[in-house]
C-alpha cells in the first residue's frame, strides 16, 4: 500500500513500535501505556511513551482525568499543526490472556475519545501485548514478537 492510501494516523510498522516502547518501558506486568510517535508514514519515530495506568479508572471521570494527565505528560497540546502534521498517540494494553477486544481496550478507547479533546493528536489503533504475542485491532496486524513476560505471575496466568 502507497503512503497516500494510508489514514494518517496508521502505524508503519506496530513490532518495531512495541520493540522501541519496550526497550523504554519493560512489559513485564499488565498495564496501559500511550506512545507520542511523529513523522510521516514512512519516518514514523517514537518521541515519548507514558504509563496510562497500572490500574484501569474506577469510573468514567477518573478516565478522563487520566487520559488528560498522560496525554500533558506527553506533551500533547493545541499546536495549531495543519491535520495530517499531528502527531499520533498510540495506545498499548499489556495483559495476560488472549488478544481480543475486551475490557481494557474499551477503557483507553474510551478515555482518549474523552481525555484528548484539547489536544491535536491523531489516535492509532489499539495495540494489545500479551504473553503469545502482539495484535492491532482495527488493521488485525499480528505478530510473536515483542511479547510479554510477567514478572511474578504464574505460567498458568499467562
Amino acid at each position: 500500500m502507497r503512503e497516500d492510501e494510508m489514514f494518517p494516523s496508521e502505524i508503519r510498522r506496530p513490532d518495531r513500535l512495541l520493540h522501541q516502547v519496550r526497550e523504554r518501558i519493560p512489559f513485564d506486568r499488565p498495564r496501559t501505556l500511550l506512545a507520542r510517535v511523529e513523522g510521516s508514514y514512512d519516518q514514523q519515530r517514537l518521541v515519548d511513551c507514558a504509563v496510562l495506568w497500572d490500574e484501569p479508572a474506577q469510573d468514567e471521570l477518573e478516565r478522563t482525568d487520566r487520559t488528560e494527565q498522560a496525554m500533558q505528560r506527553l506533551g500533547f497540546g493545541l499546536t495549531g499543526r495543519r491535520y495530517p502534521d499531528w502527531p499520533i498517540v498510540v495506545p498499548i494494553v499489556v495483559r495476560p490472556g488472549s488478544a481480543w477486544w475486551s475490557w481494557d481496550e474499551r477503557e483507553v478507547w474510551l478515555g482518549l475519545r474523552y481525555g484528548s479533546n484539547l489536544c491535536d493528536a491523531l489516535q492509532a489503533d489499539v495495540l494489545t501485548v500479551t504473553a503469545r504475542g502482539w495484535m492491532s485491532h482495527m488493521d488485525e496486524l499480528h505478530g510473536a514478537e515483542p511479547k510479554a513476560v510477567w514478572a511474578g505471575l504464574p505460567k498458568a496466568a499467562w
